[in-house]
């Protein structure tokens, strides 16, 4: 009934509500889930026939993305080739997952290969067209060029100041 249906949705209010003023953790996907339930429920109402997609199969989407990119960075990876693997549109993958990560896959990709980088520039005396290749960059150039964007030395620069601060 009406009366019934409206105790459920000011429950949930009220949950949400409480969720989003202590701000414990994981308070803003308590209240996503809950922001979900209710539009659900409000939906169900009218009767408006809609598709909704549950965040949890893009939170897993994300994550698995990201576990796949931590463990293949070295090799070649195309934001197909993670849509793929997650069963997601490529655009829908990279909107959830900047949302989620607060940057587009590709750009994890680079920064996860760029932090492999400075690893191997500070521990090994590989030259850094091997570094380049170690870590699944295309080319020496544009390794160093992804580099120097992002870490603001080219990377000849980086292992000189690394060692030199190590003594």
């Amino acid at each position: 009934t009406f009366q019934e249906n409206r105790m459920e949705l000011l429950f949930f209010l009220k949950t949400l509500l409480n969720e989003a003023e202590k701000e414990e953790p994981y308070h803003d996907k308590v209240c996503q889930n809950l922001l979900e339930v209710m539009l659900i429920h409000m939906l169900r109402q009218v009767d408006f026939s809609m598709s909704v997609i549950p965040s949890k199969k893009a939170n897993i989407a994300c994550g698995l993305a990201k576990r796949y990119i931590d463990a293949h960075f070295s090799e070649p990876i195309t934001l197909q080739d993670l849509a793929d693997l997650t069963h997601v549109n490529k655009y829908y993958l990279a909107h959830i997952f900047t949302e989620d990560y607060g940057l587009s896959p590709i750009n994890y990709l680079i920064n996860r290969r760029i932090e492999e980088s400075k690893t191997l520039l500070s521990n090994t005396n590989h030259s850094i067209s091997q570094i380049a290749a170690f870590t699944g960059f295309s080319s020496q150039s544009y390794f160093s060029q992804s580099f120097k964007k992002l870490i603001g030395l080219p990377p000849n620069e980086y292992r000189q100041k690394n060692r030199a601060a190590r003594g």
